[in-house]
């Protein structure tokens, strides 16, 4: 039996952290609110981003999370049997244990169908329709990130990498817009939010005017290097055989920053600066001339 004097602390405890519990969470939305989040179309399109993300959650404090259209249920499996619907949630635990690697405990799904590969957005946008771009900025309006990453959009890469970019850059021009998707305003009392930085990821080659965030350099959080951290998480979308093929090392994560609507470093070498932390006095930019026609 517990005595009367451990009774009596526990109480007392428990009535000092309320309080404190109470002034840290503020709200719902304080629970969810985040510095950055990653949009991509299926399980594992976080992996172009995903060391990068690693030293921005565990080793500098911030928080970020992803957004996934698709549970990835149209490939194959290299692991067993399941198709279909069944591999589709085997691919969203595969999801969140890769994230949990690098120190992200929550992601989002919007419910897109994995159709066949296909090379055009616009082919994607045709079995999607246009509802999911108001779901992908209802989070964005709810998670309030100061930076959204999203992948490449131009024609050449899968379609549905290219609409989810597309979406990402549509809701990062519209979400602060109370006229657009306004029914979240006015039934679901959401409020308008304005992300301050847009970047595309790809295994871009060096070039200048890119951001590049190296992998070779080591995790305190971790005890390895960021490109080690990456190939873990990595291994555990096994049903899509990555725990046997990983890609080969790089030593940089490369980024095309598209849109700002804040000063910025130049050059730049952290993806949070003006955002979330201090830069430089660099005006506003938009991407360069290759990737205007991209985000309109």
């Amino acid at each position: 039996m517990l005595r009367r004097e451990t009774i009596v602390v526990t109480v007392v405890l428990m009535l000092v952290m309320c309080p404190l519990n109470s002034v840290r969470a503020q709200s719902g939305l304080d629970l969810i609110d985040v510095d950055f989040i990653y949009i991509g179309a299926h399980p594992d399109d976080e992996i172009l981003a995903n060391a990068t993300m690693a030293r921005y959650v565990l080793d500098q404090g911030f928080r970020g999370t992803v957004i996934t259209l698709t549970r990835g249920e149209g490939g194959s499996n290299a692991t067993g049997p399941e198709l279909g619907a069944a591999l589709g949630l085997i691919r969203i635990e595969e999801m969140r244990r890769s994230l949990e690697t690098i120190g992200i405990d929550n992601f989002y799904f919007t419910g897109q169908n994995d159709f066949y590969f296909s090379l055009f957005a616009e082919e994607a946008q045709e079995h999607w329709g246009d509802q999911f771009i108001c779901d992908i900025t209802r989070i964005v309006r709810l998670t309030r990130p100061e930076v959204i990453i999203t992948m490449w959009p131009a024609p050449g890469t899968h379609g549905h990498h290219q609409m989810a970019s597309r979406a990402a850059t549509i809701v990062f021009n519209n979400a602060n817009d109370p006229k657009f998707c306004p029914e979240q305003l006015s039934e679901e009392i959401v409020h308008p939010w304005q992300p301050l930085k847009l970047y595309y990821a790809d295994f871009f080659p060096d070039e200048p005017g890119l951001v590049n965030i190296p992998t070779d350099d080591w995790s305190r959080a971790a005890h390895m290097r960021y490109y080690d951290l990456k190939t873990l998480a990595i291994s555990n979308h096994r049903s899509q055989g990555l725990d046997v093929f990983l890609p080969p090392g790089v030593e940089h994560e490369r980024f095309l920053l598209a849109k700002s609507i804040t000063p910025i470093a130049d050059p730049e070498t952290h993806l949070l600066a003006g955002a979330v932390l201090p830069a430089g006095n660099s005006p506003p930019v938009s991407c360069s001339r290759s990737c205007q026609s991209t985000i309109k």
